[in-house]
């Protein structure tokens, strides 16, 4: 339901045109870029540093004429004023120079393009993460490997609501919409979710 209700928003807020040149930068399997390609044809590229979800990415676009490439952000092997539109969507917090890949992307993109950005929010409810959360009040600390590392897992840092604002008003990008979204669900969501669930759907051993 969260990557459904993201497509939503990423529609809504990029209004694709045919005419657009379009960047999923860390496209990972493709996740946004099938449903760009299906819904919103448009010249469209995505980069990613793992090349097995690349292969992924590049099956399931290539027909509609998408084209991948293994890339770091920082930097990327485009021009200065590539892209009228480009998705950034949970990338951010995992560079270790956030602020250099974001100045990378401001590059690529070109005078009035639009960047979709999404984060994970660092006031998130305790019952997303109840280990995390209090590992975090109590010990000022946090768990970012494995099973238990939850909504930190692999990720150099969560962002406050200002903190990304922030960045991104530094960055030189003009703030057009900003949506903090928080959603109640059961208890241990993260740990279940992307601890246990997103390394097994990756070997293959869930359906699709």
């Amino acid at each position: 339901m969260g990557f459904k209700r993201r497509v939503r928003y990423l529609f809504r807020a990029l209004d694709f045109q045919p005419t657009d040149v379009v960047l999923d930068a860390g496209c990972g399997r493709g996740f946004f870029m099938k449903y760009v390609s299906e819904l919103a044809p448009c010249k469209l590229f995505g980069v990613d540093l793992d090349f097995e979800h690349l292969e992924i990415a590049l099956a399931e676009n290539r027909p509609r004429g998408a084209s991948v490439a293994r890339s770091y952000i920082d930097p990327l092997p485009f021009p200065n004023d590539t892209f009228d539109k480009i998705i950034f969507s949970e990338v951010l917090e995992h560079l270790p120079d956030d602020w250099g890949g974001l100045n990378e992307i401001k590059r690529v993109l070109k005078p009035g393009g639009l960047l979709f950005l999404t984060v994970p929010n660092h006031n998130y409810p305790f019952w997303w993460d109840p280990i995390n959360k209090t590992l975090e009040t109590v010990f000022h600390t946090h768990i970012q490997r494995g099973a238990l590392a939850g909504i930190w897992a692999n990720h150099e840092r969560l962002y406050y609501p200002d903190e990304i604002k922030a960045l991104v008003a530094r960055a030189g990008f003009e703030l057009r919409e900003f949506y903090p979204i928080l959603h109640y669900c059961f208890p241990f969501a993260h740990n279940l979710v992307y601890g246990l669930g997103k390394p097994l759907f990756e070997k293959g051993m869930l359906p699709e």
